[in-house]
C-alpha cells in the first residue's frame, strides 16, 4: 500500500499549480489579445493568407500556430489547421509541419507537468489508479499514447499530460507522440490537398471515416460507446429492492 503523502510536501506543488494556472491564463489572454489586435479570424482562407504572408517563415509560423493553438480556445481549430496545411504545403510537407506542431503542443503539456512536479501530482492520485500509472510508464502505455495521439478527434493533450504525470520518460514520450501526430496530421493533410487538387477526395474522405471507426473493431471500445449512448435507467429501476419503512 502506498504511504500517505507528507502534507508539507504538497504545499509547494500547490503553489506551483496556482502560478502555472495564472501563467496559462495570462498566455491565453495575451495570445487572444494579439489575435484580435491583428484582426486574425480562424477560417480556412484567413489561415491561408496569414501563412502566405509569412514568406520563408511560413513553415515556422504554421508550426507555432498549431503548437500554441490550445491557448486560442477555438473549438475545432486543430482539424482546420491540419486540413489547411495540406492545401497550402501539399500532403507531405503539410503532414510534416502539422506533426511538428502537434508534437510541440504535447511537449508543452509534458513541460507543464514537469515544472509543477510529476511526483507530487502522482501522490495525489487515488491508490486505486496506481496500476494505470504503472501502465502509463510501460511500453504498452507508449503504444496506447501513439494511438490516442493519432486518432483524428479528441483532446489528445489530456492523454499526453496523463503520460507525463505517470512518469513516462522523455524519449519514449516524444517518439510515441511524434508517430501518432504524424498519423493524425497526415489524415487531414491528405484530405486538404485532395480538396485543392480535386482528385482523391472520396478516397481521402474514406480514410478519415476509416480512422474514426478503426477503434470500434475492438470489443471493449464498442462496449464503451454503447454504454455512453445508453439512456440512463429510471430512478425507480435503480433501487435494489422495495423501500423499507423507517
Amino acid at each position: 500500500m502506498r504511504p500517505d503523502p507528507d502534507p508539507t510536501s504538497n504545499t509547494v506543488p500547490t503553489r506551483k499549480i496556482a502560478l502555472a494556472a495564472l501563467a496559462a491564463l495570462a498566455l491565453v489572454g495575451g495570445v487572444n489579445l494579439l489575435r484580435t489586435s491583428l484582426g486574425i479570424h480562424f477560417d480556412a482562407e484567413s489561415v491561408r493568407v496569414l501563412v502566405g504572408q509569412s514568406g520563408i517563415w511560413a513553415p515556422v509560423a504554421f508550426v507555432a500556430l498549431v503548437g500554441f493553438r490550445i491557448f486560442l480556445l477555438v473549438p475545432g481549430l486543430g482539424p482546420l489547421l491540419l486540413t489547411v496545411a495540406g492545401a497550402i504545403f501539399g500532403s507531405f510537407q503539410g503532414t510534416l509541419y502539422g506533426a511538428l506542431g502537434l508534437t510541440l503542443t504535447a511537449c508543452l503539456a509534458y513541460a507543464f507537468v514537469r515544472v509543477i512536479g510529476a511526483e507530487p501530482l502522482r501522490a495525489r492520485v487515488p491508490s486505486r489508479f496506481e496500476p494505470l500509472l504503472g501502465f502509463g510508464r510501460s511500453r504498452s502505455g507508449a503504444a496506447v499514447l501513439t494511438v490516442l495521439s493519432g486518432y483524428p478527434v479528441g483532446p489528445s493533450v489530456w492523454a499526453q499530460g496523463g503520460a507525463a504525470v505517470a512518469g513516462m520518460a522523455p524519449l519514449p514520450f516524444v517518439l510515441a507522440v511524434g508517430l501518432g501526430s504524424g498519423i493524425r496530421a497526415g489524415i487531414y493533410s491528405i484530405f486538404g490537398n485532395a480538396l485543392v487538387e480535386g482528385e482523391g477526395i472520396v478516397l481521402s474522405g474514406a480514410l478519415i471515416v476509416a480512422a474514426f471507426g478503426l477503434p470500434l473493431l475492438h470489443p471493449r471500445a464498442r462496449e464503451v460507446v454503447r454504454a455512453a449512448l445508453r439512456p440512463p435507467a429510471p430512478a425507480a429501476a435503480r433501487h435494489d429492492g422495495p423501500d423499507r419503512a423507517a
